[in-house]
């Protein structure tokens, strides 16, 4: 099987990163490491009455992967959820929680009202029925929103899902 370009050049990439991490392991402080998980929710589990245990202790969920060396976690943001929590406005509230506790966060914005995958992401309702350029705008628009929301937290990372039907959608 042959190897397209793209491949060829991810492989190449992936084996510098191994090389490079291996040969500076020996610098690295635990700190240094990502340990983390996908947060997005815990808010609204605890909002919904959730009661959360290290052991037989109750804990606030944040506290509890804090206590257990956790130090990043990753926050999903829909553009205007309709049956998902991640708001705005809720996914603030989680950030300056977590940043409280001392935790890094990514925040992962997602051009669409609900989950989005390679075989199904759909551009926002708000964004229906706009024209290329008015897509453009929205997308710029978004971007300042999420970059404001990151300042406002100090968010660590920013990561945009974006994934294949946009280019049907007319955006790019």
């Amino acid at each position: 099987m042959k190897w397209n370009n793209i491949y060829r050049w991810h492989f190449i990439y992936a084996v510098l990163f191994v090389a490079m991490f291996f040969l500076n392991a020996d610098k690295l402080g635990a700190e240094e490491y990502a340990i983390g998980a996908d947060l997005s929710f815990l808010k609204q589990a605890g909002d919904g009455g959730t009661v959360f245990k290290d052991g037989n202790e109750v804990k606030p969920g944040l506290q509890i992967f804090k206590d257990h060396e956790c130090n990043w976690i990753r926050l999903r943001l829909f553009h205007t959820p309709t049956q998902l929590p991640n708001n705005l406005d809720y996914t603030i509230a989680l950030a300056q929680e977590a940043k409280k506790l001392g935790f890094k966060f990514l925040l992962n914005y997602y051009y669409s009202d609900t989950w989005a995958d390679p075989g199904k992401q759909y551009i926002p309702k708000a964004w229906e029925g706009k024209s290329h350029d008015e897509l453009v705008q929205a997308v710029f628009d978004d971007e300042v929103c999420s970059v404001t929301t990151t300042t406002r937290c100090r968010s660590s990372m920013y990561s945009i899902s974006l994934h294949g039907t946009y280019s049907k959608a007319g955006l790019f």
